[in-house]
């Protein structure tokens, strides 16, 4: 009867406007890669909302119905050549993958893939946003680069960039890196910049997504918030990052909460710089204290040429204690800072342990699911019975334990494979191989490269079966004599 007296009351369009519609937004934090693995371990964050879609790559905007919904905020120092905004709205699929279409996700993936995936959506997607350079502008950003800066050379002296240079001599597959790429098809210069970290993230790293569930009016607020945000302050590194940016849309999202996020005088562990696992703690800190719904989400790397390991930590505690999952140089150069003055590395692990930072690796064990995360704040007996069941079998996968039950598997099965002729000699070799996993890829990209597709998209990808896609004169062979030159399809990978 109070139902049908408040219906009366409000009417039909009325009732509608109140019922919450709701949405999720939240944050993805990405373990560190490359240089910054080996300096600092911090990774990095970005802004998610699961309910909005891009507009263009610098807005949000309701989704129409018939789109798929999601979108990712990434803000960066440079994200293009000669382009001065800071910050890039993609759809969450393309962000993640680097592509809308989830049949064209590669099976396994390599460098070469990611740069050849990269190049296409730039053609397709972002061209009119971020248009190729001249030959003059090419030119004069080489010029510059060459110019002789004293403050560019003391902030490569203060991050190490030279351990990069030591460790890992990067690979160019194009003579005009890191200023542009060449488009294979029309031989534009494609402006080389930041935009690529936020194309197929998921090819080079691994990440978390932790969301909190919002009303729509909530998540509409990020519209307005994104469209101001870039005039508060320019991007800046130690004042004014990713983490900072992330930090104010998380605080406007869920103003009713009273959202406590530690100020920067309170990051001892960050050197007084807002980082992605300080706004991750204080963020899972206000699920917590609001109770709020929420899903932890495990973003596992593409199978490629690197193992993913999710040690994100402060940016003190990865610079200065001794990390051998790091590259050999950088590790030895901590061990030789820390003879130097024990107290460093001592000191810097004691900060960060008395920071309290969230566990992540451990916080997808314990919420690893959305029927985790329902039931997360249940009190319910027969509810926490069922979560801890399902927390064990979190526990259990991808264990040390576990591969070792399943090793004799995997053997039996790579024996078959090699049987079959599926791999060949240098192929079967790679596919137990725990140091460098899905090194295949790389035998792959190296077999394309030597038919001349190296621009394609291969080394899993590919799904042409035409004569061309296969070395000259095994074209009208049986498919068992293809090997070992052949490049798979997508089938054959899987």
């Amino acid at each position: 009867m109070v139902f049908k007296l408040r219906w009366m009351k409000y009417g039909l369009t009325t009732l509608f406007a109140i019922l919450p519609a709701f949405a999720d937004v939240g944050i993805i934090v990405y373990e560190t890669k490359g240089l910054d693995a080996r300096r600092t371990g911090s990774g990095h964050i970005a802004l998610v909302a699961t309910n909005l879609c891009a507009q263009g790559i610098e807005d949000l905007r309701i989704c129409r119905d018939d789109e798929p919904r999601g979108a990712v905020v990434n803000r960066y120092a440079t994200i293009a050549p000669l382009y001065t905004k800071s910050m890039i709205v993609l759809p969450l699929q393309d962000h993640l993958t680097g592509t809308p279409d989830r049949r064209s996700v590669p099976v396994a993936t390599s460098g070469g893939t990611l740069e050849a995936i990269q190049i296409e959506y730039w053609r397709n997607h972002l061209r009119d946003v971020l248009p190729p350079l001249t030959i003059e502008q090419y030119e004069a950003l080489v010029a510059e680069e060459k110019r002789f800066d004293a403050g560019r050379t003391f902030r490569r002296a203060l991050q190490f960039e030279f351990i990069g240079k030591l460790a890992a001599p990067p690979t160019k597959h194009y003579p005009t890196d890191p200023f542009a790429l060449i488009d294979p098809t029309t031989q534009e210069l494609i402006p080389n910049g930041r935009w690529r970290e936020s194309v197929g993230v998921l090819h080079s790293r691994a990440g978390i997504m932790i969301t909190a569930v919002t009303t729509s009016q909530q998540e509409q607020r990020l519209i307005p918030f994104l469209t101001g945000a870039l005039e508060v302050e320019p991007f800046h590194a130690l004042a004014n990052n990713c983490s900072d940016f992330v930090k104010r849309a998380l605080a406007t999202v869920f103003e009713e909460s009273n959202p406590q996020f530690r100020t920067r005088a309170m990051a001892v562990a960050d050197a007084w710089i807002t980082s992605p696992i300080s706004v991750a703690t204080d963020f899972v800190t206000l699920i917590k204290k609001a109770k709020l719904e929420s899903t932890v989400s495990y973003l596992p790397i593409l199978g490629g040429t690197r193992r993913p390991t999710l040690g994100i930590t402060t940016l003190s505690r990865g610079a200065l204690v001794p990390n051998p999952g790091v590259s050999k140089l950088a590790f030895g150069l901590k061990i030789y800072i820390n003879t130097l003055n024990p107290l460093l590395g001592a000191t810097a692990l004691t900060v960060d342990k008395l920071s309290m930072n969230v566990n992540l690796p451990k916080l997808v064990h314990e919420r690893g699911s959305p029927e985790l995360s329902r039931n997360a704040y249940d009190g319910a007996p027969e509810a926490k019975k069922k979560m801890e069941r399902i927390r064990e079998q979190f526990r259990a996968f991808g264990t040390k334990p576990c591969w070792e039950k399943n090793k004799k598997a995997f053997s039996a099965l790579a024996s078959w494979a090699k049987e079959t002729n599926l791999f060949d000699d240098e192929e079967s070799k790679q596919v137990l191989k725990t140091g460098k996993p899905f090194e295949l890829a790389r035998i792959w990209e190296r077999r394309a490269s030597a038919l001349g597709r190296q621009g394609d998209l291969v080394a899993g990808v590919q799904t042409c079966i035409s004569p061309e896609c296969r070395i000259p004169g095994l074209e009208a062979a049986s498919p068992n004599s293809w090997k070992p030159a052949k490049v798979p399809s997508r089938d054959e990978v899987t």
